[in-house]
């Protein structure tokens, strides 16, 4: 599956498709922020230093018969012009929004 897929079914864009499988009935696809398209959450700047991250879960539109997982690898940033360290921004959710899968 290429990014074209998250593109015209999810209206993703700048994203990069990690993986994709199925676990028991849900299809996970893994996502992160294609490289150089970094960019402070609070003032826009592109001027960022990654320190780590952590994934996120949300629920997408079910592909057929089958729910579909999206798992975000977000970012965090370190902005040299604001001087703040946060996550990225995602365009896929509400910034405090996500689900737990166990």
């Amino acid at each position: 599956m290429d990014t074209k897929f998250l593109e015209i079914a999810y209206g993703l864009k700048g994203l990069q498709i990690n993986n994709v499988e199925e676990k028991e009935g849900v299809i996970q696809i893994e996502i992160e922020t294609k490289k150089g398209n970094y960019k402070c959450s609070e003032c826009g700047s592109r001027d960022v230093i990654k320190r780590g991250t952590v994934d996120r879960y949300f629920k997408e539109v079910p592909v057929g018969l089958r729910p579909v997982v999206l798992k975000a690898k977000v970012q965090r940033l370190e902005c040299k012009s604001c001087g703040l360290v946060r996550q990225e921004e995602l365009k896929i959710a509400d910034k405090k929004k996500g689900i737990h899968i166990i």
